[in-house]
């Protein structure tokens, strides 16, 4: 429960220990100096335990009522931490499931060669993984989402590129902006910043490409800052072989003629 004891919970828990001790420091003094009070009679000596009674009294009911406040606290405390911990497993698991869904789209496209039924069932259920993912990220606070922000330009990156796969005009502004999202983040995670800006390029170029004589300009472009990527030196040559297979086998014609350009 990492984060539950801030330092504003410390010191809670510090006085409420003080105000637990005081009632038994006094009965402590009372006792230790009870000699050199005068308890010459029998009332005076009722009179000092009253008010050790009354004391005592007094502040274990400001401590129950402490006590009963830090507990209603930081149990909400805990429930809110342990839904932040859900809507990440669930939407860490939502996108694991998105994944499978594409790997077996894939494995169906390169079958068919073709958008079939099948094919676009498959593609549909990692869209749908992919928005449920994202939806509970938004469900977690803004602080969670910004410990977890390569887990959402993850999701968004996924949701994205099968948005674009899948290639219905509607979905356009959706997957645009998710790829914009994570391309503009793309300088923050190093290790990513060669997919993000793939998705967003492959955003560009499956919808320009519905009309592409309507967008030729901005169907070149993207096919251009493609291959920048792909004839960049200092990226691996297994993710370029990957990426560059994908493109070809879908434009041939557009690809390979902008590459022996």
């Amino acid at each position: 429960m990492r984060n539950l004891i801030t330092k504003k919970w410390r010191v809670v828990i510090v006085v409420f220990a003080i105000i637990a001790a005081i009632p038994w420091l006094a009965g402590y003094i009372l006792v230790y100096f009870k000699d050199s009070w005068n308890l010459s009679s029998k009332s005076n000596v009722t009179d000092k335990y009253d008010i050790f009674r009354d004391l005592l009294i007094i502040f274990v009911t400001i401590g129950v009522g402490l006590g009963v406040w830090a507990y209603s606290e930081l149990r909400k405390r805990i429930r809110s931490q342990m839904m932040e911990y859900m809507y990440i497993f669930k939407a860490t698991s939502n996108a694991l499931n998105s994944y499978h869904d594409w790997e077996e789209y894939e494995y169906l496209w390169l079958k068919e060669k073709s958008l079939t039924p099948e094919v676009r069932a498959r593609i549909g259920f990692a869209v749908t993984h992919a928005q449920d993912a994202y939806e509970h990220m938004l469900k977690a606070n803004e602080q969670t989402r910004k410990q977890n922000g390569k887990l959402m330009c993850d999701i968004q990156s996924n949701l994205a590129y099968h948005l674009a796969a899948r290639q219905e005009k509607s979905d356009y502004q959706l997957a645009h902006r998710h790829a914009k999202d994570v391309y503009d983040s793309r300088e923050k995670y190093p290790e990513r910043k060669n997919d993000y800006t793939e998705v967003y390029w492959w955003v560009i170029i499956r919808y320009a490409s519905l009309h592409q004589s309507k967008h030729k300009e901005e169907f070149n472009h993207a096919v251009t800052e493609i291959n920048k990527l792909l004839s960049d030196v200092e990226i691996d040559d297994n993710w370029k072989d990957s990426v560059r297979k994908k493109y070809e086998t879908l434009y041939p014609a557009d690809f390979s003629s902008s590459i022996s350009a």
